[in-house]
């Protein structure tokens, strides 16, 4: 973990980088400042992204050979270069780790591991391995080009979608979503909200205590949580009239070409980031549709108070 991110060594092209590892990102990154350090050819993109302070910032590609990351290798993808600061290094994202390699993913951050499977033969077969009681819920993709995933989870009594976003170093529940169940977030603390290296999660947020949060079996009695706005500026869900996925990966802006309309994204409610993994051993099992998961110890979400001695098996 660097930086509150989980951060694995990498190699692209031959050489090794630090690639955080973010399933909360649609795309796989590569900032600016290490693309012209490789000195690779980029090309310009129909697309721009917002920063933080309003800043429209070019989107450029890049054509790479390979990305690997242990003994898995993403052959001749595309790779986007983002302008904003922030993300001088690689972000390996949803596209590389849950869609090009089409296998199942074990995040274990406790242990400091990821691990990856190749399933055979294990389609009706309960993938908890290391735990006989760790829970199962569904998997969905967040849209049909979109491979993040969502899971249903229970706010208050209020059923909400999730994204698991190891990108993020703390769970947020969205502004609208809280109002929308009648929370009221100025009645909470305002705390200072640190950027990260991927999705530049910057600006005001509240932490403010829930009655109940329950995913699966696992019940949690009165946790702390952060609540922001969290799609209301972020570029992660742009409204983009292209094919975005399609055009990133063929590169068929050059020469430009007529696009597809996109696909419509559905904004989930609340972000899952590494507060909730670092205390729970999950896998990401694509081939199930399913996430498994158990409870490992510490905090579930950042602030809460004993959320560890509160998590008890749903009746």
């Amino acid at each position: 973990m660097e930086g509150g991110l989980p951060t694995v060594a990498g190699e692209l092209d031959g050489k090794t980088f630090s690639m955080v590892v973010d399933t909360g990102s649609q795309f796989t990154k590569l900032g600016m400042q290490l693309a012209e350090k490789m000195r690779l050819n980029l090309h310009h993109t129909p697309f721009t992204e917002t920063d933080v302070n309003g800043k429209e910032m070019q989107i450029y590609a890049a054509h790479i050979d390979h990305l690997g990351l242990g003994r898995y290798r993403r052959r001749k993808p595309v790779i986007e270069v983002t302008q904003i600061p922030a993300s001088s290094g690689l972000v390996v994202g949803a596209d590389t780790l849950l869609n090009i390699y089409r296998r199942d993913i074990e995040l274990s951050f406790a242990n400091r591991e990821i691990k990856f499977f190749v399933p055979e033969g294990c389609d009706d077969s309960f993938l908890g391995y290391w735990n006989a009681n760790a829970s199962a819920i569904p998997l969905s993709d967040l849209a049909g080009d979109d491979p993040r995933q969502i899971l249903t989870v229970l706010v208050n009594g209020h059923e909400m979608t999730a994204m698991i976003d190891s990108g993020s170093p703390n769970s947020i529940l969205d502004l609208n979503a809280a109002k929308r169940i009648g929370l009221d977030p100025k009645a909470g603390e305002i705390v200072q909200v640190r950027s990260d290296g991927s999705v530049h999660r910057q600006g005001k947020q509240w932490q403010v205590s829930l009655q109940r949060f329950a995913i699966g079996d696992e019940i949690i009695e009165h946790p702390t949580i952060a609540i922001a706005d969290l799609w209301g500026w972020t570029p992660n869900f742009p409204e983009l009239g292209f094919d975005y996925y399609s055009l990133l990966q063929s590169g068929s802006w050059i020469p430009a070409v007529q696009a597809s309309p996109a696909s419509k994204y559905e904004p989930p409610d609340m972000i899952l980031g590494d507060d909730f993994l670092q205390a729970h051993r999950v896998l990401l099992a694509m081939s199930q549709r399913k996430m498994y998961f158990s409870y490992v110890g510490g905090r579930v979400f950042a602030g809460a108070v004993n959320a560890s001695a509160a998590i008890a098996p749903q009746s």
